[in-house]
């Protein structure tokens, strides 16, 4: 796990939000079908370094593959840890590039529509149009609720399909 931050750095920020392979506040938050955030970079790192595909530092699965940034949780860690917010991303679109020479997805810092009524339509459930109730991720980034998954995932079920196939999995709830 990476350093603690002092107060005001982001040493406030639960460790729900919490990148799990390095302990850093989540930016550009990616969802495992685990149900396990990382931060962009800190997965990026663990795909690079694995012999094979990376295990995941929480579950001891491994991550068959490289889901895509949840804009609803990229806004909400920006809306409430705006500071802290801005020194990571300095850091890992700085590390990312200059380590890598890649660039991280574009995705915007806020939602399209001003105030509450951005974030309560991100967090629509993209299955039923309702307000997500125990939101799953997808690995498309989409936010789904808990009851909207089919047992087998969405793949078993093409009535009920949605952006991402899931690789035969359902997802799990996120405790972010």
């Amino acid at each position: 796990r990476g350093a603690a931050m002092p107060p005001g750095d982001g040493g406030d920020i639960p460790k729900e939000f919490r990148c799990a392979a390095t302990g850093k506040p989540l930016y550009m938050p990616v969802v495992t079908l685990h149900g396990v955030a990382y931060s962009y970079l800190g997965l990026f790192e663990m795909f690079l370094k694995a012999k094979g595909l990376p295990i995941c530092k929480e579950t001891g699965e491994t991550i068959p593959f490289f889901p895509n940034v949840c804009p609803v949780l990229h806004h909400y860690m920006i809306d409430v840890w705006r500071g802290p917010m801005k020194a990571r991303k300095q850091q890992d679109e700085g590390e990312l590039f200059e380590v890598y020479g890649f660039q991280m997805p574009v995705v915007s810092d806020a939602p399209e529509e001003d105030g509450d009524n951005g974030f309560l339509e991100e967090l629509q459930c993209v299955v039923s149009g309702e307000l997500a109730y125990e939101p799953c991720v997808l690995s498309s980034g989409s936010i789904v609720s808990a009851s909207c998954v089919p047992e087998g995932g969405f793949d078993r079920d093409p009535n009920r399909m949605i952006s991402c196939a899931l690789y035969g999995q359902a997802p799990r709830k996120c405790n972010a």
